[in-house]
C-alpha cells in the first residue's frame, strides 16, 4: 500500500514548525512499529496543492484557514478529514474538546 499512498501532516499555523512529534503521537508510531526518524512540525505551504490528491483539514476552521493558504477558494481537494471516515468524527471531536478544556 505505502507504493500508493504517501501520507503527510502540516499544520495551518506556524507555532509547531521544527518541533517534535507530539509525544502521544511518538507513542502510536512506536506501538505500530513507525518510524519517527526526521518527523518535524512543518506549516502547510501553497506548493502542497499540487503535490497532493487531497488536502484534508479536522474542522470548518481548519478548511478556511487551509483555503486561505492554498489560495483556493472552493476546490474538490480540500475537504473535512471526516469526509472519509464519518464513523470516529464524534469520538475525536469530544476528544479534543476534552483536551482543549483541560489544557485552559
Amino acid at each position: 500500500m505505502s507504493s500508493y499512498v504517501e501520507v503527510d501532516s502540516a499544520g495551518t499555523g506556524n507555532w509547531h514548525i521544527g518541533q517534535d512529534p507530539h509525544p502521544g503521537t511518538l507513542k502510536i508510531l512506536k506501538d505500530h512499529s513507525i518510524s519517527a526518524t526526521g518527523l518535524k512540525g512543518r506549516q502547510l505551504q501553497p506548493d502542497d496543492f499540487a503535490a497532493f490528491d487531497y488536502i484534508l483539514g479536522m474542522d470548518q476552521h481548519n478548511i478556511m484557514d487551509i483555503r486561505l493558504i492554498l489560495g483556493q477558494t472552493t476546490h474538490p481537494k480540500i475537504c473535512r478529514f471526516f469526509r472519509f471516515n464519518r464513523s470516529s468524527e464524534r469520538r475525536t471531536r469530544s476528544l479534543f474538546h476534552w483536551r482543549f478544556r483541560r489544557n485552559l
